[in-house]
């Protein structure tokens, strides 16, 4: 009888190895390319401001229920402010003028909210627009978009709907797309 010998089939280990590493680099640096993560990126700088936001509104409510005047109609009465720290404001005093206890839909107000020096530096933009049936309402938007948003349905900003007598103020994120 005569034994013949078969040549094994297949891979080493170490080829394998060698294979997996090697489209794991591939990977590594080619995939970046094709996955656009810009559009999350947007989203989730945008939902950042959003949060200063929502942490100014809940201040500047604060601090007027604190000095009690939360029931104001700023548009016939004297107009109500609080002192949110900054030197600022119509005397220079700190003070921020206030409608229903909350921060108006003024782009001013929210810079000095926001700690912003100019608005027209850095990643952010900001506008006011009167919205059919919204009223006045404050948008944060991102510098590299071509212009400010004036409605409620379009995409990568952040808008305030300041209190009024038949809602709650708001701050609501329109994501990136």
């Amino acid at each position: 009888m005569r034994v013949t010998y078969k040549a094994p089939k297949g891979f080493t280990l170490i080829e394998l190895v060698v294979v997996i590493v090697i489209l794991g680099i591939l990977a590594a640096t080619a995939a970046p390319r094709f996955i656009d993560l810009t559009s999350d990126a947007e989203t989730a700088s945008i939902e950042g401001v959003a949060g200063a936001m929502r942490t100014a509104v809940t201040l500047v409510n604060s601090r007027s229920i604190i000095k009690g005047n939360t029931e104001e109609i700023s548009n016939n009465a004297a107009l109500a402010t609080v002192n949110i720290g900054d030197g600022l404001g119509p005397s220079n005093d700190g003070e921020l003028i206030i409608q229903l206890g909350n921060p108006r839909a003024v782009v001013a107000d929210w810079q000095r909210l926001l700690e912003v020096g100019d608005i027209n530096s850095g990643n952010y933009r900001f506008a006011t627009a009167n919205v059919a049936g919204a009223g006045a309402v404050f948008f944060v938007y991102l510098a590299s978009r071509p212009s400010a948003p004036n409605n409620l349905t379009g995409d990568c900003y952040a808008y305030y709907l300041p209190r009024l007598p038949i809602r709650e103020p708001s701050v609501v994120v329109r994501p990136c797309v």
